[in-house]
């Protein structure tokens, strides 16, 4: 059976034409489009051109199979990630919860003088081993602070004695508290008890007993009386004269270098008037009383510091009871019972203490907070 015979084109038509004309040259030609002839010179440059493509294909097919696996991995590490934060933050709460460095386990404080670390617990309302972040109590400004505010306003209204006081955690399982306590410095009968008070005249704290190493204050009527706020008396300026005296020995007995406390030979106080204040002292059980007389409008803590070297140097032992006037430099003691060698007697000189001696203990009576002001 024929085939059918394939239609030439007009260029084939005409090359075949050129060709019939010239045999020798058709041979060549016909040789020529059947296959190329390659020269030596373009061999290099051919296997260059096949490895470069080659080079080309495969990183061609390796980006497609990352693009490839690009698509399938993402649906699984997202899902793995989720979780595996889910089981993190679990395992967190989990820790924070039943972990007993977050409860309030170890009970601290800085030193305390007048009150108990139980009597804080109790009055705070905090309870031991309770969860750090329930004793917040939803005090939001609390938590940023880190300190538990509530606890505090019930400590300061529950205690008088506390001044001032900060309570918060401390890992693992500490509850500190830091308390400043307002320090008596002298008391008052109120009825059927003996009321402490400190530098301002509020009232620290009430007792059926006389408190020991405080002295009374006398001459003095007390109209109202509420623990944790200033007393008010019948005679406001003469409390507050006497007060001040009592300060100064405070003062004077933190800046001395001598071991005798001034503040516990102190028995009585009282106000004569006319800004002169009478101290009763007792340097020694068998000595004899040493009325001092001071004035308010002088250097108390120089006198107070003067009359601790008077009494430390010995000159006036034998010679009690006695009375002692101070006002600044005029110094005059007088004996009771008036003897020849009471002219004899010479007293210490009365030097002035620098403002530089003892100024950190100073600082500790600085103070403007609201009950100076209630004070003043």
């Amino acid at each position: 059976m024929d085939q059918p015979r394939k239609q030439t084109s007009p260029q084939n038509k005409e090359r075949a034409r050129q060709a019939a004309a010239t045999p020798g040259v058709r041979a060549v030609k016909l040789e020529t489009e059947k296959k190329p002839v390659a020269h030596k010179e373009t061999e290099p440059q051919i296997r260059q051109a096949k490895t470069k493509a080659t080079t080309i294909w495969s990183k061609t097919e390796t980006s497609m199979g990352t693009q490839e696996k690009a698509k399938t991995l993402p649906a699984f590490s997202k899902e793995f990630k989720k979780a595996l934060m889910v089981l993190v933050i679990a395992t967190l709460i989990a820790l924070l919860a039943f972990l007993p460095a977050f409860r309030l386990q170890n009970i601290e404080s800085n030193n305390l003088y007048f009150t108990h670390l139980e009597d804080l617990l109790v009055d705070s309302g905090l309870r031991k081993g309770e969860h750090f972040l329930l004793a917040y109590e939803g005090s939001f400004n609390g938590l940023l602070t880190g300190r538990y505010r509530k606890a505090e306003q019930r400590l300061e209204a529950a205690n008088a004695q506390i001044r001032q006081v900060e309570i918060s955690y401390h890992f693992p399982s500490i509850l500190r508290f830091e308390v400043e306590e307002r320090i008596p410095v002298a008391f008052l009968d109120v009825d059927d008890l003996y009321v402490t008070l400190d530098r301002f005249g509020v009232a620290c704290a009430s007792y059926k007993e006389i408190p020991q190493g405080l002295p009374a204050i006398r001459g003095q009527s007390v109209i109202k009386m509420r623990l944790g706020e200033p007393i008010v008396t019948n005679a406001d300026d003469d409390l507050k004269a006497c007060i001040a005296v009592m300060s100064a020995i405070v003062e004077a007995d933190f800046e001395s270098q001598s071991e005798m406390t001034l503040l516990t030979q102190v028995k009585e106080i009282r106000s004569s008037g006319y800004q002169r204040i009478v101290l009763k002292l007792a340097p020694k059980a068998d000595a004899g009383v040493l009325t001092v007389s001071v004035t308010s409008e002088s250097n108390l803590k120089q006198d107070f510091l003067w009359l601790k070297r008077v009494l430390d140097s010995g000159v006036l032992e034998g010679k009690l009871p006695g009375s002692l006037d101070i006002f600044g430099s005029q110094l005059v003691f007088r004996p009771d019972s008036p003897t020849k060698n009471q002219d004899e007697i010479e007293l210490p000189p009365y030097e002035v203490v620098t403002q530089a001696e003892g100024a950190a203990e100073e600082e500790s009576w600085d103070s403007t907070d609201e009950d100076e002001e209630a004070w003043e």
